[in-house]
């Protein structure tokens, strides 16, 4: 039983949407830590 089975087409479309929204999120966090870490040395 593979990932593809358990889910449906629609769930599959938001799981997707979530895990890149979630990908830049992270980037963004850690762009802005960058920033304040380099302002605060």
């Amino acid at each position: 039983m593979s990932m593809l089975d358990f889910f449906k087409p629609s769930e599959l479309i938001i799981i997707i949407v979530v895990s890149i929204v979630l990908l830049y999120f992270v980037k963004f966090v850690f762009v802005i830590y960058r920033c304040l870490a380099r302002f605060a040395v």
